[in-house]
């Protein structure tokens, strides 16, 4: 009965410690990759938005630094280019969503302009657009903000199966210890 007793005990440790290896390892992979996936979201916006305020900085006008192309934030994952002034009027932009060209809160705006940068998650108003955004000041003869942005929505997609992957994980390293651990 002792023997029992103190095999049970020393198997649930094996357990338990098989389990905590399992899922802080499990817990580390997913959130590096997520990680890894969102961040990595916003480099073109980056080196556009960078790009695009040296432009402005040496003199180029804003209608010539935007991409000819329009994209429909609505229907596209492209990344569009709006350029505004110091105080957030649009002077040119390649995003619409219908007819109107979207703009984030106008708090982001100051907030480049201290920090240098400005990078975040944008939700637009009606709730089905999430864009990974990059607002950058230019300065020069005129100054405003670079803002450059581009949908989540196919990375959200990534992230989502990623999720589900790391879910079937911890229930594989909670029950594959138990069942070696009964089965010898």
């Amino acid at each position: 009965m002792k023997l029992d007793k103190r095999l049970s005990r020393q198997s649930l440790r094996l357990w338990l410690l098989a389990v905590t290896i399992g899922s802080g390892l499990t817990l580390f992979a997913y959130t590096a990759t997520q990680q890894s996936l969102r961040l990595g979201l916003n480099d073109p916006q980056w080196q556009i938005a960078e790009d695009t305020a040296s432009k402005l900085t040496q003199g180029a006008s804003p209608v010539s630094v935007i991409p000819n192309n329009t994209v429909d934030e609505s229907s596209s994952l492209s990344q569009f280019v709006t350029i505004v002034d110091k105080n957030i009027h649009v002077l040119a932009s390649s995003g619409r969503i219908g007819n109107v060209v979207p703009l984030p809160p106008p708090s982001a705006f100051p907030d480049a302009q201290k920090r240098g940068n400005n990078w975040f998650t944008w939700q637009h108003d009606n709730n089905t657009i999430r864009d990974a955004t990059v607002i950058i000041p230019y300065h020069g003869h005129n100054q405003g903000y670079v803002l450059v942005a581009r949908s989540m929505s196919q990375v959200e997609n990534t992230i989502g199966h990623i999720t589900v992957l790391a879910g079937l994980t911890l229930i594989g390293v909670l029950l594959a210890p138990a069942l070696i651990i009964l089965l010898v």
